[in-house]
């Protein structure tokens, strides 16, 4: 969920939950949520919106490079949760998850 009408990511709130109330600030990074953001010429991304990813200097998508080795700080996230266009990733190096996709 978002704070601003129309944006696709997560909502300061959102971030500021997962950060300060569960403890999880080293484990979170962003994902860009709008589908229609361009992907950078530069990027080796092939989609948006499932993959740890920032916005350039160009307002374009380009992957979180490392991002299986970075430890995200609390500025990080204060920053990241001013902009609706992020959504939110949890790496799973000590919440564990199971996502089952079924119709039934």
């Amino acid at each position: 969920m978002t704070d601003t009408p129309g944006a696709l990511g997560a909502s300061a709130a959102d971030w500021h939950h997962f950060s300060e109330t569960l403890g999880l600030t080293a484990d979170l990074l962003p994902v860009v949520a709008d589908p229609k953001t361009p992907i950078s010429p530069e990027s080796t991304l092939k989609s948006v919106g499932k993959t740890p990813s920032r916005l350039n200097a160009h307002g374009e998508v380009s992957g979180f490079h490392l991002w299986t080795q970075h430890t995200t700080t609390l500025a990080e996230v204060a920053r990241w949760s001013r902009d609706g266009r992020l959504g939110m990733c949890l790496q799973t190096r000590r919440v564990r998850a199971i996502d089952v996709d079924i119709p039934d």
